[in-house]
């Protein structure tokens, strides 16, 4: 290799990590594709998610209040039974803020046939860092909507 040749490759190799050092210092770190996952970008950032429990069809409503994992009723659903991503369905819930019945019908709609054996709750999942000087993720799991199979309920905090 001729000396021309080593230099217009060196010439490009450090123009090349100029440009990075650029794009990494003004992004505050994070430049893609080496951040395009949420559990980098965003780490110790608050986060929400949806999650749905299946409940017998005589479920009784019994409160409104964010709960623990361990006190839900019912069993875990999974969205994937009625082809539903659990974060288009996070993002229905937390980016709305008008419960009108034609929305509220539309929660219904992803359920299909499964209403008519069955109930769901469907939560909001918060989770944050407990603090600066703990490991610890606090996580709180409100009732948005319970699905019973001639009735939706909507959490009545959610209405004001």
């Amino acid at each position: 290799m001729n000396k021309g040749k080593l230099r217009r490759t060196v010439k490009i190799l450090y123009t090349v990590l100029a440009i990075y050092a650029v794009l990494v210092a003004t992004h505050l770190g994070e430049f893609w594709p080496f951040s395009i996952y949420p559990m980098f970008s965003q780490a110790g950032n608050e986060w929400s998610r949806s999650l749905v429990h299946e409940v017998p069809p005589d479920h009784q409503v019994t409160g409104w209040e964010p709960l623990l994992q361990v006190q839900l009723p019912g069993e875990v659903f999974a969205l994937d039974n009625i082809g539903l991503n659990q974060n288009d369905l996070a993002n229905l819930i937390s980016k709305n803020e008008d419960w009108s019945p034609r929305r509220m019908q539309s929660i219904r709609h992803f359920f299909g046939s499964y209403l008519d054996n069955s109930g769901f709750v469907v939560y909001r999942a918060r989770g944050r860092f407990a603090g600066k000087d703990s490991n610890d993720v606090i996580i709180e799991l409100t009732p948005y909507f319970y699905l019973l199979p001639d009735t939706t309920i909507l959490n009545p905090k959610l209405e004001d």
